[in-house]
């Protein structure tokens, strides 16, 4: 049974077509990379199927279940997006974190700062990130921290949208290895060639 299945989706905005009949099965597990030309609606596609683009047509299943307004919720709470910006909230990042975490939603997943610790070390952030604020970091420092909130989170659905531009060759093999070796499905917008040389990894193009 698939994860996630989209069929004969089509969108368009001001009588002009994005896109047309995009026909998805996602299974547990499943890398898969949208690539295309810049304007051919990657991301909308994406947050169509998080619920932040009405008027679409066709149907999204999610778990073998239609996606609905009244169900988004199961949906965005099962995956984790990190879009370009990551613009996920604004003071201390420690802080940031705390604030997430005390949300009743959240409360029972609340890490403990060892847990922490060890992610921003595996993904080369210093800890001095900490208390640093979130405004003020670069934009791949962001999406780190993004990333790291979402696993803390216990996402393993993962919609990526450009999360590797501007990371350095280190820290770019470091994110990619990381969603690659791991059991997580993900949905991956990137133009960067590196995420197609893994084993595995599906592609589907945009035109």
């Amino acid at each position: 049974m698939p994860l996630l299945e989209l069929n004969n989706v089509s969108l368009s905005f001001k009588d002009q077509s994005l896109f047309e009949n995009i026909n998805l099965s996602i299974n547990k597990g499943d890398k898969l990379v949208i690539s295309g030309p810049s304007g051919t609606g990657k991301t909308s596609l994406l947050k169509l199927i998080l619920g932040f683009i009405p008027g679409f047509e066709g149907q999204i299943s999610f778990q073998n279940e239609t996606i609905t307004h009244h169900n988004i919720w199961k949906v965005r709470r099962s995956i984790g997006y990190i879009s370009q910006d990551s613009d996920i909230g604004e003071g201390k990042v420690g802080q940031l974190i705390e604030d997430i975490f005390s949300l009743k939603v959240n409360i029972k997943l609340k890490p403990d700062p060892g847990k922490i610790k060890e992610l921003f070390h595996f993904f080369r952030l210093e800890e001095s990130t900490l208390a640093k604020d979130f405004e003020e970091l670069s934009g791949g420092e962001k999406k780190r921290v993004a990333i790291i909130i979402s696993i803390l989170l216990k996402r393993d659905f993962f919609f990526l949208d450009e999360i590797t531009s501007g990371l350095d060759d280190e820290v770019l093999k470091t994110v990619i290895g990381y969603f690659m070796e791991s059991d997580h499905t993900a949905i991956i917008i990137s133009h960067d060639k590196e995420w197609m040389k893994k084993q595995g990894v599906k592609e589907f193009k945009l035109n």
